[in-house]
């Protein structure tokens, strides 16, 4: 019962979401060449609201969120990848990174570990 109440007020308290300088620069780029990625991220927000910790857990509250590129209309498989990082305690999910499959294979969670590390100390 004390799990489903947890449950419960976990999801009724609204998810923030917020921007590592990181994913903005990225986005920034992409946007040149994918005219609807601001529109592909509206979606994901909404999805992240619902379930913060969607995607493939990377370890480290890091996800790894497959993402539709509606600009060339090739899916998931060929999109995006969003990496987020989840802080559960405050509610709080960070897009952290954003790369187009076609051009990058993966980032290393080695990488990402300092994306995250270079934004919290600011």
């Amino acid at each position: 019962m004390l799990d489903l109440l947890r449950s419960f007020i976990k999801n009724w308290q609204m998810t923030k979401i917020e921007f590592f300088d990181n994913f903005l620069k990225e986005l920034k780029q992409l946007k040149k060449s994918n005219k609807n990625i601001l529109k592909d991220i509206m979606s994901l927000e909404e999805q992240l609201k619902q379930n913060p910790t969607q995607g493939v857990s990377l370890g480290y509250q890091m996800y790894k969120i497959r993402l539709a590129n509606s600009s060339k209309r090739i899916g998931k498989r060929g999109g995006f990848r969003v990496i987020t990082y989840f802080i559960d305690e405050n509610n709080i999910v960070y897009l952290a990174s954003i790369y187009d499959k076609t051009e990058i294979e993966n980032i290393t969670v080695e990488e990402l570990k300092k994306i995250v590390e270079q934004e919290f100390k600011k």
